[in-house]
């Protein structure tokens, strides 16, 4: 086929040429460019299975993003013009196909989409004729117009032979493809067109794409101006139409997963002056959350017993080669009364926490000397905790979740009590959490969670303020995410009538047959999730998550009692990307966010470092952070950050300087760096590289590039020095204002 065949065969050439002989040209001279770049991009699309119980997609050229729900959602960009980016959206329904495009109105568009059919030949060795088109593979080209009189030309569909294409005559032939086009009164700005792809020739009821688990897939579209949105999406430019490797491939699987290990439990460490509620010590529930990479900690109320859980974790996971835990709320006991009881633990990094107390009004009894309250936590969970591998390995500082951990008033008549605070805990989260997925709410509630639930309950009603009593759109219509709120409530995906186990133990007394007699007990324990903002996630929860209830019965310890007076909550539940991230596009400017995750101090000797830092910065912005702004400790998360906006050409250095307050001596400066005592780095937005930098800023290490971590990167240096000289976690995020 002729690269310029249709523009000039168009039904719609009178039109073109009333608008000029430049434009034609210009679009034909982009199309026809040659990119030698080989894409092997792939994208893996969940197959429908969801019994019927899904809604359908409503073909009619409107993309409404519910609809595709069950698929996956992924930009599509301009590395061209750098003008406003498109979505695209993917989903497979009866072993249909659905590609719905949303692109950015001009008056003049055209839309080209190549098909591999036998995908798996093309990905092999042994087929080299695969790697241009064959009679297996189809491409289809349409063109519209949006202004006085808006029209879609009947699209013209091809085949593969002999590496080449030729148009499709015999109707047997024919892939049976559908294609609709609106512009939407609610989205003035955009175009939607939407394709209903049958992937086989009408001859035959053999769908070789879902029979082989996957289907490649080139996606061209150009608009007026020298407008592109193309799939891959590629900076270097749109899929080749006659090489078949240069276009993405479709796996027609569950995306891979990240499983995250997570539990909550009330330890009933009282104050000195009260009795513990169980058998338990502190090193007992630390031997028993040392598995765990994320646990919400309720009543370990004494600094001596949190200081003792938080040791005996972290000597099991050292003896095992594991990264040690961190823990947010070891405040000493002599600040002010009590503290929360409360401790949020964490095996990777956070990017920011917080500790907020409920209001002193918000009480009742001796719950007023508790200082009860929730923690939040921003938990980077895979590519965050720093791996030597010969050298610090970058990490994904996009993925992260969100964390709260709680503990309410108790008490049966208490229930007015708990509903303020319930409305406390929901703004603190509304405040703080990423809209854009899923954040996980645990802890002790200490309202009674029947099955069924009643209606107007305590815990319907603690439903209905944390928003999560009924489903999300996207969660109705997706049946590859959870759609359990409750993780508690997971017999009922089996049997709606099943007994749930309880969580509260009497006194903690409790035999070798607790677990059996939790069955019906009292719930007070919970592990929610918080259901995403947005409508369409980034991330989601993978379907059907694990969870377990743990009575804490070792009978080498007691058989007589159990731990505590509250048995474990545990989870496994496996975090999953439900949109993808774009690529490194210069043509837009990005925000540049320098962040310090993580520091750990190697120089103390275990006195508690009080850090601060005279000098973060890119380029000529640039902050100063004070002893009394930066929590103080051996391994802390200081919240240090700045920002710039770049753009195009732009190149910048970034610095950050590590310092400890002494008293009386004089501050020290740490080592930080493998290269100098500061940390250095150097961006390069043109390119999208990242570099590590000696003290001269002379960049010495290329550590990645933004392509490869569209959604920021993390990266540790260490310093080397004998004496004062520390381990930093950077995030270096890049954000389209």
């Amino acid at each position: 086929m002729s690269c310029f065949r249709s523009l000039f065969s168009s039904p719609f050439q009178g039109l073109f040429e009333s608008l000029g002989g430049g434009l034609p040209a210009i679009l034909g001279l982009a199309l026809c460019m040659t990119f030698s770049h080989q894409a092997f991009a792939s994208i893996t699309l969940p197959p429908l299975e969801c019994g019927g119980s899904c809604s359908p997609i409503v073909f009619d050229g409107e993309i409404q993003p519910v609809e595709f729900a069950n698929g996956i959602k992924a930009p599509l960009q301009d590395f061209v013009k750098g003008s406003g980016n498109g979505e695209l959206f993917l989903a497979v329904e009866n072993s249909i196909l659905y590609i719905g495009l949303r692109v950015p109105k001009t008056a003049i568009g055209e839309l080209f989409i190549y098909f591999d059919g036998a995908r798996d030949d093309t990905l092999s060795s042994n087929f080299p004729s695969a790697l241009s088109p064959r009679s297996e593979d189809r491409f289809l080209w349409v063109e519209y117009l949006t202004e006085d009189f808006p029209a879609l030309s009947q699209p013209v569909q091809s085949m593969g032979q002999s590496g080449n294409w030729v148009e499709v005559t015999n109707p047997n032939d024919l892939w049976d493809i559908k294609v609709g086009f609106t512009k939407p009164f609610d989205d003035p700005d955009f175009v939607h067109l939407e394709l209903r792809v049958d992937m086989k020739p009408a001859s035959t009821s053999f769908n070789e794409p879902l029979e082989t688990g996957m289907l490649g897939l080139g996606i061209h579209h150009m608009a007026g101006g020298g407008a592109v949105q193309s799939l891959p999406n590629n900076p270097m430019g749109p899929p080749d139409e006659e090489q078949t490797l240069t276009w993405e491939t479709l796996i027609f699987d569950f995306p891979q997963s990240i499983p995250l290990k997570i539990a909550s439990w009330n330890i009933g460490q009282m104050p000195a002056v009260i009795p513990d509620r169980g058998a338990g010590e502190p090193a007992d529930f630390g031997r028993s959350l040392a598995g765990k990479e994320i646990a919400c900690v309720n009543e370990a109320w004494s600094g001596g017993d949190r200081e003792e859980l938080l040791k005996t974790i972290n000597d099991v996971l050292v003896s095992n080669g594991q990264d040690p835990m961190q823990a947010v709320g070891l405040p000493p006991d002599d600040q002010g009364g009590q503290t929360t009881g409360l401790m949020l633990l964490s095996s990777r990094p956070f990017i920011q926490y917080e500790v907020r107390e409920f209001d002193s009004n918000l009480c009742s009894g001796w719950d007023c000397e508790q200082d009860k309250g929730a923690i939040w936590g921003r938990i980077l969970f895979e590519g965050g905790a720093p791996t030597f591998n010969d050298g610090w390995q970058p990490g994904n500082a996009d993925h992260f979740i969100d964390v709260y951990c709680t503990h309410l008033q108790t008490g049966g008549a208490n229930y007015a009590v708990r509903s303020q605070q319930l409305d406390a805990l929901k703004h603190f989260i509304d405040t703080t959490r990423a809209p854009d997925r899923p954040a996980i709410l645990m802890g002790d509630f200490n309202v009674v969670g029947l099955q069924p639930s009643m209606p107007n309950s305590e815990y319907d009603s603690m439903m209905q303020k944390l928003d999560i009593a009924t489903l999300t759109p996207f969660d109705t219509v997706n049946s590859w995410t959870s759609s359990l709120y409750d993780l508690g409530t997971s017999p009922q995906l089996f049997n709606p009538t099943a007994q749930l186990r309880g969580t509260g133990i009497s006194d903690g007394e409790c035999t070798a047959t607790i677990f059996d007699d939790l069955l019906g007990g009292r719930r007070l324990d919970y592990i929610f999730v918080l259901p995403a903002k947005h409508l369409w996630p980034s991330w989601g929860i993978a379907s059907n998550p694990n969870y377990s209830v743990d009575p804490g019965f070792v009978p080498t310890i007691s058989d007589e009692e159990c731990l505590s007076d509250h048995a474990m909550v545990q989870s496994v539940l496996s975090l999953v990307r439900t949109e993808l991230p774009g690529a490194w596009n210069p043509t837009r400017p990005h925000r540049m966010t320098f962040r310090t995750l993580q520091l750990t101090d190697h120089g103390s000797g275990g006195y508690c470092a009080d850090w601060f830092t005279k000098e973060i910065r890119i380029g000529n912005s640039e902050a100063s952070f004070s002893d009394g702004q930066t929590p103080d400790g051996d391994v802390v998360t200081p919240g240090w950050s700045v920002s710039r906006l770049m753009s195009t050409t732009d190149v910048e250095n970034l610095k950050l300087e590590v310092w400890e307050w002494d008293s009386p001596s004089d501050d020290d400066v740490y080592d930080s760096s493998a290269h100098g005592k500061h940390a250095r780095f150097r961006f390069d937005h043109f390119s999208g590289l990242w570099e590590e930098s000696d003290n001269t800023a002379t960049p010495v290490t290329p550590i990645g590039f933004f392509n490869d971590f569209p959604d920021g990167m993390t990266w540790t240096t260490q310093g080397s020095g004998p004496g004062d000289h520390a381990t930093v976690v950077h995030a270096l995020e890049a954000e389209e204002p």
